[in-house]
Formats: structure tokens, C-alpha cells, sequence
């Protein structure tokens, strides 16, 4: 039996808080790469990651299926996520540091949805903190199975 039959009911969800905002972003671009090399060996991917200004909530991105969570509005002041980092934008501005709850619950209850929509059977998460948490929230009460 070939792999893309074989996996083609099995969703993987990759929870990140960096990823390509557009063709051609490096933010968590390996990310993409990661994807990309799970769709071909036959896995549906789904990505969620944070939403940035100017930037849509769902898409395809490389034949990848792309959600974004906001975190605060205005989505403008979103301040948390992207450029530099979040160790480093945490670093530099109140605001950021003051989105870091509402971050982690967005992110929680947009993670649940997702499973719930996509059927999705696996959670890997990237990075530690909050995706790690996140993940493995889910797997306790849900039953999925996480890689972090």
C-alpha cells in the first residue's frame, strides 16, 4: 500500500508562532519546509499560527492550508509574534508582554476548533512555550496525540 493512501485520513496540525506571512517571508520558512515534506509523504497538514496586520486569516500557502489566530485588537497593535522574535519583542515593549495571556488563550481555543474542523490526529508543536503547553493541553483532554 502507498504511503498517501495509507496516511490520507491522518491530519497533522503544526502549531507554530512563526510562519511565512507571505511567499517569500523567512519567518519559520523551515516550518513551510517541514509541511511541504509531510503533504508529500501523504499526510493533510494543517498549520496555525498567529495573525499578522495585512495578512489573511486562511489560505493556501504552497499547497499547504494556512490558519491564523488574532491574538488582541486592534489586529494593528498584535505586537507579540514576528519581526524579531518573542523572547526579544517580550524584551522591548510592555504591550507585548500585556498580549502574552491573551496570546496563550486564543491560541488554546483556535487550536481546539482546529481539531474539531480538520479531524486532526496528531499536534506538533513548535516551540516550548506556549505551542508545547498548548499541545499538550489538547492531548490530555482530547486525546490527541503531540510531538513537541
Amino acid at each position: 500500500m502507498d504511503n498517501s493512501k495509507k496516511n490520507s485520513s491522518l491530519g497533522i496540525c503544526i502549531l507554530t508562532s512563526s510562519f511565512p506571512r507571505y511567499k517569500g517571508d523567512l519567518s519559520g520558512n523551515f516550518i513551510l519546509s517541514l509541511a511541504k515534506e509531510l503533504k508529500k509523504r501523504g499526510l493533510d497538514v494543517f498549520i496555525l499560527a498567529p495573525h499578522a496586520p495585512k495578512v489573511k486569516k486562511t489560505e493556501e500557502l504552497d499547497g499547504i492550508k494556512v490558519y491564523r489566530f488574532s491574538y488582541f485588537l486592534p489586529f494593528a497593535l498584535q505586537k507579540l509574534c514576528y519581526g524579531s522574535g518573542i523572547a526579544p519583542n517580550i524584551r522591548r515593549s510592555f504591550l507585548a508582554r500585556l498580549q502574552l495571556p491573551f496570546f496563550f488563550l486564543s491560541q488554546l481555543f483556535s487550536l481546539i476548533w482546529l481539531i474539531k474542523k480538520e479531524k486532526i490526529k496528531i499536534v506538533n508543536s513548535h516551540w516550548m512555550v506556549a505551542q508545547g503547553l498548548s499541545g499538550a493541553l489538547v492531548r490530555k483532554f482530547l486525546g490527541i496525540r503531540h510531538i513537541c
